[in-house]
């Protein structure tokens, strides 16, 4: 990659002058692109993270339990429900896990 960008720079640097603006941009642009198409990945990168048996219901349920741990550690209090509804979430994980 660096040597082609160089050489293109010698290039484009020699011939500068002796082309029209428009010329030079799409010499650039040219360059540019077929830089992006050999370089730059295209590929999404997929989530490694897709649990078959997380559903929608498993999922608000860890949401709550994190809303609750967060209010819990800022306010102080709240623990007890906090503790209640991490037990009560793991069992329902198990149970559609297993």
């Amino acid at each position: 990659m660096k040597l082609s960008t160089s050489q293109f720079a010698e290039d484009f640097d020699r011939q500068f002058m002796s082309r029209s603006i428009d010329q030079n941009w799409q010499s650039f642009e040219k360059h540019m692109k077929s830089m992006m198409h050999h370089h730059v990945l295209t590929k999404k990168a997929g989530s490694r993270h897709h649990l078959p048996w997380m559903n929608i219901t498993l999922r608000r349920m860890c949401k709550k339990k994190s809303r609750l741990y967060t209010k819990a550690k800022k306010t102080g209090s709240g623990w007890v429900k906090f503790v209640e509804y991490q037990k009560a979430t793991q069992t329902e994980l198990n149970k559609v896990h297993w």
